[in-house]
């Protein structure tokens, strides 16, 4: 794992390594790229308005489809 991802040493912490939680085979152009909800949830965590807006962007774009009311 660390090879392959390139991954080096931090004197300052650990590496977290976390299991996918969404399904790969979902169609996006690029699968080497970060899911959409993933982006959306980090640009919201920081309060920036620009970074809200992006996210808005984001969740209408990429996230809203996918949401279903039962």
């Amino acid at each position: 794992v660390i090879i392959e991802n390139r991954l080096k040493k931090d004197n300052t912490g650990n590496i977290k390594i976390y299991e996918r939680f969404w399904d790969a085979d979902i169609d996006r152009e690029n699968k080497d790229t970060v899911h959409p909800l993933l982006i959306y949830a980090d640009l919201l965590e920081n309060g920036i308005d620009r970074n809200i807006e992006t996210a808005e962007m984001i969740y209408d774009q990429f996230i809203y489809r996918h949401i279903r009311e039962d």
